[in-house]
């Protein structure tokens, strides 16, 4: 949730996002290494041009469109979620699978509960929420894979 919840949060809901990518997501660990908040050094917004930003102006970058936004947060997002894994690994088996799933799962989740909360278009939100899953499949994230029946 800390690398891709907050950011599919933030692109399902508005189409704007902050850089989820190694160097700029801060994670701090509580006594008992669960995350206690998370955070980011550069502030500066990605937006969708339409979507309410300041057209480059006062810590906004703008996107071309949905699909570049989507594109740029899952590969960004994808190389936190590696280093993540990478320690995770360290503790122990790490189930691969279930690593894809959370990912997945956590855009679907925002991308059906951020419209109703924020009153967005249910459509929209929905529509951008899959246009990021398929943005981390073509990073290499196997999110669309179905358990067995």
């Amino acid at each position: 949730h800390a690398v891709v919840g907050r950011s599919a949060a933030a692109f399902v809901g508005c189409g704007r996002g902050w850089d989820p990518g190694p160097e700029n997501l801060w994670i701090h660990l509580d006594s008992d290494v669960g995350i206690d908040w998370a955070g980011v050094r550069d502030t500066a917004l990605r937006s969708v041009s339409g979507s309410g930003g300041t057209g480059g102006t006062g810590g906004t970058v703008v996107m071309p469109c949905d699909e570049a936004l989507a594109a740029w947060t899952a590969h960004r997002a994808a190389r936190s979620l590696e280093i993540a894994a990478s320690g995770l690994s360290a503790l122990g088996p790490l189930d691969v699978t279930q690593m894809n799933r959370i990912v997945g799962e956590s855009v679907l989740g925002a991308s059906a509960r951020v419209p109703l909360l924020g009153g967005v278009s249910r459509d929209g939100g929905w529509r951008r929420g899959q246009m990021l899953l398929d943005a981390f499949v073509d990073a290499g994230w196997r999110v669309r894979l179905r358990r067995p029946a």
